[in-house]
């Protein structure tokens, strides 16, 4: 009964360390086959993945690009004299007890633009050659800021600017304040983004990154692998 008891004895510690031995062998293939793996990367090849990185960050970095639409400021120019032209108008066929107000009021001008009774009535009190010499100024002050350019963001600067400029000027400030509102109903942006540039840009600042090569004793990460700030 005893020697039955050895055998099974011998044969559960025989079974247990062919358990053990597969398991061993199991983990040291596991590691030979990583080993390999890693080992099957060369030094000197380029590694894919960063090389990517680096283009698409180069890429995201190319801001707008611009070009002028010549037309926009052409046509502001036209819409500006097309008022003072209809202002002109009305004023040469106002009756001699007509309101230069009421006869504007009932006009259809070229922009969409609201002016006062005294913004008119100065523009009235001037004289034909003053008149000219004020729509030359309004005119010359559009086509200085288109020179400098606006951009949809930069609109509103672009009023400011004019408001600044316009206060520089001798006339009276109801004229000013009527040039103002002109020309701001008036301009637009010239500048818009020119796509096909920017996608040339962005394709010739991929082109300049240099391919990252794997060095010796670099980490290569394994498929599946988590990426922390240590790989």
């Amino acid at each position: 009964m005893t020697g039955k008891k050895n055998i099974i004895g011998n044969k559960v510690v025989f079974q247990n360390a062919l358990f053990v031995l597969a398991l061993v062998l199991t983990v040291i293939f596991i590691g030979t086959g990583s080993i390999q793996q890693r080992n099957a990367v060369q030094v000197g090849t380029v590694d894919e993945a960063a090389t990517e990185k680096l283009k698409e960050a180069a890429a995201n970095s190319v801001g707008p690009i611009y070009k002028t639409d010549v037309s926009v400021s052409e046509k502001c120019v036209v819409q500006v004299e097309g008022v003072f032209e209809e202002l002109d108008m009305v004023l040469a066929e106002l009756g001699e007890e007509e309101s230069y107000y009421e006869a504007v009021q009932n006009t259809a001008l070229e922009l969409p633009v609201v002016l006062v009774n005294k913004q008119l009535s100065a523009y009235q009190a001037l004289t034909p050659e003053q008149r000219k010499a004020f729509v030359n100024d309004c005119i010359s002050m559009l086509q200085t800021i288109y020179e400098n350019g606006i951009t949809a963001d930069s609109m509103e600067q672009a009023k400011q600017t004019l408001q600044n400029e316009l206060a520089k000027l001798p006339w009276h400030i109801d004229l000013k304040t009527m040039a103002f509102m002109i020309l701001t109903a008036a301009v637009e942006p010239n500048l818009i983004v020119d796509d096909v540039a920017v996608e040339t840009m962005k394709e010739q600042k991929r082109a300049e990154v240099s391919d990252v090569l794997i060095r010796k004793n670099q980490k290569i990460v394994d498929e599946g692998e988590i990426i922390t700030q240590e790989i």
